[in-house]
């Protein structure tokens, strides 16, 4: 692994953040990126060892790859994830031009959704699916 050294900058932490957070909203409006999909099928994931994690995701080489390097990452710093499971969240698919969630756990996830987006003038979805 490659050694990074981190370079210096004339911009303070918060202009650093305004940035990140501008570069975000614009990925997103691009529909390149996802707001809220990772948080929700988190909450409907399921504890799981490492074990079970790569046999759900083996189909995938780039989860399977992203998967292995985390479990890496946390095996250097004292995590063992067959005894502290990690969440695999819920596979999800959406349309995007309905924003609600199709196919497969897609009724708890319009739920969930919905349960979160109460109360945002100009950006509420439909309740019934």
């Amino acid at each position: 692994m490659a050694n990074i050294t981190p370079k210096t900058t004339d911009k303070s932490l918060n202009q650093l953040k305004e940035e990140i957070c501008d570069i975000g909203r614009r990925i997103y409006a691009k529909g390149f990126a996802a707001g809220n999909d990772g948080n929700i099928s988190f909450r409907l994931g399921a504890k799981k060892s490492a074990g079970e994690i790569k046999e759900a995701i083996k189909a995938s080489s780039g989860l399977a790859e992203a998967f292995g390097r985390m479990a890496e990452h946390l095996g250097r710093n004292g995590v063992n994830l067959d005894e502290s499971k990690a969440t695999l969240g819920a596979p999800l698919t959406q349309d995007t031009k309905t924003e609600l969630f199709t196919g497969a756990n897609a009724d708890a996830a319009n739920r969930d959704l919905v349960a979160k987006r109460a109360g945002r003038k100009g950006f509420e979805i439909p309740t019934t699916f």
